[in-house]
């Protein structure tokens, strides 16, 4: 499964996994506002984070975190939280910190909204949920790749 809020995304997707016959599903899904309940006494179809929770081995999070953290001001660490409900493992992750161009765009000037989201920032977030794999910075770009494992029970908090 493969999801993305923008819905021509999600077309081109299907387009290409149709032609090369995949085992996929491409969905437009919000996950700021996934689909609730529905149906008879909302009980006929279950909303998409209950069908979703635990369901795939590995979560690729590209090009999303800065999109739910800035437009959507969605806590990082809800963020981590709501990536470690739907791994039950692995977690490829990218970050992209302030100074990355588009997090500037999505800002809108809102700079010290953000002031002091640092990879350490990030890094120890994510930690209550996952153990860091790896790290590797992408080429030509001030944003970073994480590797990450889920952990069998999150980090008390201090």
């Amino acid at each position: 499964m493969s999801i993305d809020y923008d819905p021509a995304v999600v077309g081109s997707l299907w387009r290409k996994a149709r032609a090369e016959e995949p085992d996929a599903l491409p969905l437009v899904v919000n996950l700021t506002r996934p689909t609730p309940d529905t149906g008879w006494q909302n009980r006929e179809w279950p909303s998409f984070l209950d069908r979703a929770r635990g369901a795939f081995d590995a979560v690729f999070m590209l090009a999303v975190v800065h999109h739910v953290f800035v437009s959507e001001r969605v806590p990082l660490m809800n963020i981590a939280e709501i990536a470690s409900e739907l791994t039950s493992d692995w977690l490829v992750v990218e970050f992209g910190a302030p100074d990355d161009p588009t997090f500037r765009l999505l800002a809108r000037g809102g700079d010290e909204l953000h002031a002091g989201l640092d990879p350490a920032r990030f890094e120890n977030t994510f930690e209550r949920w996952f153990r860091l794999v790896e790290a590797q910075p992408l080429e030509g770009s001030v944003r970073r790749l994480y590797l990450m494992r889920r952990r069998t029970s999150p980090v008390k908090e201090w």
